[in-house]
């Protein structure tokens, strides 16, 4: 009986460390948090199926409750679904596997909310989520020190396996959920806007921009007295941006409508804007056609072409246009609401827009400022990348997610 028990707490010991090591790992490799999950997942599972005494635990929330986890099953659910008019099903199976902690994580989650009593594993899961960030930029600022290459010091050279898009998200969650009793928070803030800066991600910069404005106003509402820290990170963000920009806020300027040059937009007839004919080439000008042709596909597939298929069609619309950046990229969506109508057409859009909105609202009624603008970040990357395209998003965005909910973080 004693070694019954005993097994019980061990398993227990080791469940509570595993948000932790999944936290961590998370902004070191992308392949590093599929190791976290399987290891969590052979000892979670078991231990849920042959533990005869469940344990509510009061002291956190329930993600099978919560629009963030309920709506990540829904969401896997609509492409599973997509497969049923599918064209390429190994493409299609591969989009699934990849998409797969979207319904083991909030299965996870639950586990833990039930058997690990206690807040603790989620307050070492957002400790090590911060010191994992901050390991990260260390090896990358170190590696860029030590390599002659320039290019070491911006953009995908310093994002080293990760998209600059994606790591500039992580750091911003990362300053947002930073423990505002830890030491060290001035300097992390301003050395992580620095970083998101020299990241080059057009994206990047206008969500951190935005978010870091809005934080700093935010803490006038709440604690009566403004706090510097969130000026100085957007202070340093404007210094990375401009030593790391290399031509590409102009190439997004280029695109922006004037009076004078309408070269990015040639109609607002059918309220998107048409490819031009003439080859444009950047970033932006491949984006302007992966929606377009984007929203061609769902005005003639409404129920979406299904899960395997986004970038076959897109490609022949690329080729119909003559949109060469786009087609020699093999462009996906590049917009997360673009990717699901495209994938699995309007229902699919009206589901994920469901998930993040209901997920909002749930944080505006219980005053959950920081899970706010996490799911700000979210929705805001969404117009500018497919976020839940690659590993690296799909698990960050659902863990962070729910590890967030979990805590039921308030503004302190």
């Amino acid at each position: 009986m004693i070694g019954r028990e005993q097994s019980v707490n061990a398993m227990q010991l080791m469940l509570s460390w595993m948000p932790a090591l999944t936290a961590f790992v998370l902004p070191l490799h992308p392949r590093l948090s599929a190791i976290s999950l399987l290891i969590w997942s052979l000892l979670a599972l078991p231990y849920a199926l042959f533990t005869t005494k469940p344990q509510i635990d009061g002291g956190t929330q329930n993600p099978l409750r919560d629009w963030i986890g309920v709506g990540s099953v829904l969401y896997f659910v609509m492409l599973a679904v997509g497969m049923l008019w599918t064209h390429d099903m190994e493409m299609g199976w591969f989009a699934l596997e990849v998409k797969s902690s979207m319904w083991l994580m909030p299965l996870l989650f639950y586990i833990q909310h039930t058997y690990v009593l206690g807040r603790v594993w989620v307050k070492r899961a957002i400790g090590a989520f911060v010191i994992g960030l901050a390991l990260y930029m260390l090896y990358r600022l170190g590696f860029a020190l030590a390599t002659p290459d320039e290019m070491s010091w911006r953009y995908d050279g310093l994002a080293g396996p990760f998209h600059p898009t994606y790591m500039a998200a992580y750091l911003l969650i990362g300053m947002l959920i930073y423990p505002s009793d830890w030491k060290g928070r001035r300097f992390f803030l301003i050395v992580a806007g620095l970083f998101m800066g020299l990241l080059a991600s057009k994206a990047g910069w206008i969500i951190g921009g935005v978010i870091l404005v809005w934080r700093f106003v935010g803490t006038r509402w709440t604690k009566k007295k403004w706090d510097a820290s969130w000026i100085l990170a957007c202070v340093f963000l404007l210094i990375g941006a401009i030593m790391g920009d290399a031509g590409r806020m102009g190439e997004l300027l280029k695109h922006v409508p004037t009076q004078s040059s309408t070269a990015a937009v040639e109609s607002l007839g059918d309220g998107v804007p048409e490819v031009s004919a003439s080859p444009q080439s950047g970033s932006t000008a491949g984006r302007l056609q992966a929606w377009s042709a984007s929203w061609e596909l769902l005005k003639g597939h409404p129920w979406g072409v299904g899960t395997g298929d986004v970038t076959d069609e897109l490609v022949v619309v690329y080729r119909d246009r003559n949109a060469e950046y786009a087609l020699k990229k093999r462009m996906n969506p590049h917009s997360a609401y673009w990717q699901i109508a495209v994938n699995t057409g309007w229902l699919g859009l009206l589901v994920m827009l469901l998930w993040w909105g209901g997920a909002l609202f749930q944080a505006c009624r219980c005053k959950a400022y920081r899970m706010q603008l996490f799911i700000l970040i979210i929705l805001l990357n969404g117009i500018f990348e497919s976020i839940f395209e690659l590993q690296q998003g799909v698990v960050a965005w659902t863990f962070i997610g729910l590890m967030i909910h979990a805590m039921d973080v308030r503004e302190d």
